[in-house]
């Protein structure tokens, strides 16, 4: 029986261009060149082994097993391997990290590592394919598997360091959101100092207003991130509990009436109470 041959035209995942391939990496071929690769291969990466060993993962084990008896039929004994029972020093370790298990990059490789670190900035999957099909193997992953401890672990890192948070990063990098600026640029209209992002025991204000002795959180809710509105009361009695008044406006009333409701905070810093 004659093997079958292997041979097609494939498509890069990366840069579109159509490129001819023999042999049975016609099967799995994703990328035209090694700079492609550098670009796509980290949203495709997954390091399975991670962690694991021989001891308490199966497949781990059963690979050992096979490389021990490859070794055997080879005549090659573990005593006479330069490394046995021996560890990588420091500086080895050190020194296979930066160069790729001792393999220097060349600059080309070098120039593609660096242009797939920007190659998806701003790049979404409704019109990048493999931001999306990363985006959806992320999804199939994570679904269902919410683990409460990690949250309640991050939740008092950003608490500790509210500086680290990505809100507050971006915050700082101009990131708003448009809803956020239209309020923004009425506040500044009429000259109400405001703080942007203020962080408070582990929240981060949209817009935070100090005067006298009112303090006054003003959050702008976006119809997508705004669906659970048990969580935002939960949010609303923790910061009321601080001391602080609360004022929320919806997406769609700040886009139709943005004076309206500045006009609403310009009560409230009169010291006229709303009701809620």
């Amino acid at each position: 029986m004659r093997k079958p041959i292997y041979a097609k035209f494939c498509i890069c995942q990366i840069c579109g261009k159509k490129f001819w391939v023999r042999g049975k990496r016609a099967l799995t071929a994703k990328y035209c060149s090694k700079e492609c690769a550098n670009i796509g291969q980290p949203l495709n990466r997954t390091i399975w082994n991670k962690g694991l060993t021989k001891d308490t993962d199966e497949k781990m084990r059963r690979l050992a097993e096979a490389s021990k008896r490859n070794n055997k039929m080879r005549g090659i004994k573990p005593e006479n391997h330069p490394m046995y029972g021996k560890h990588h020093t420091e500086e080895s370790k050190k020194k296979i990290s930066e160069h790729y298990n001792g393999w220097k990059n060349t600059q080309k490789q070098i120039d593609a590592l660096d242009k797939g670190r920007s190659y998806f900035k701003g790049m979404t999957k409704e019109n990048c394919p493999a931001v999306k099909r990363r985006a959806d193997i992320l999804s199939k992953m994570y679904k269902n598997k919410k683990k409460p401890e990690h949250s309640e672990r991050m939740k008092k890192f950003y608490k500790e360091y509210p500086e680290l948070h990505p809100n507050y990063i971006c915050a700082q990098k101009g990131h708003i959101t448009n809803i956020e600026k239209i309020i923004k640029e009425e506040l500044k209209r009429r000259n109400i100092s405001f703080i942007y992002q203020y962080p408070l025991d582990g929240f981060f204000l949209d817009f935070a207003i100090i005067k006298d002795d009112i303090k006054l959180d003003i959050e702008c809710d976006g119809e997508y991130w705004h669906k659970d509105k048990e969580k935002d009361n939960i949010r609303n009695c923790k910061i009321k509990d601080i001391g602080w008044e609360v004022i929320r406006f919806k997406g769609k009333d700040i886009i139709n009436y943005p004076e309206i409701c500045v006009d609403k905070i310009e009560i409230v810093l009169k010291g006229v109470r709303l009701s809620a």
